[in-house]
């Protein structure tokens, strides 16, 4: 699509693409919360380079509660 040369490369911003940021990830925890002990990945740090995408989530992230992060959704 364009010459290895930088410089005929456009801007993000003038083409009106967006940037990714920041990859965040984090694995479940255990915490007291209200006197209890609960599960949670809430707290994410970001990853420097690439990393794999599976079909559920990222290389070194998970979710805590499967219940309503672990599926696929088809569309028809």
């Amino acid at each position: 699509m364009y010459s290895k040369d930088s410089s005929q490369i456009p801007d993000f911003d003038q083409v009106g693409m967006h940037r990714l940021l920041s990859v965040n990830v984090g694995l479940p925890r255990d915490v007291t919360w209200n006197r209890k002990t609960v599960r949670t990945a809430i707290w994410k740090s970001p990853v420097a380079g690439r990393q794999r995408v599976n079909k559920l989530n990222v290389v070194g992230d998970a979710q805590a509660d499967l219940a309503g992060h672990a599926f696929l959704i088809v569309a028809n």
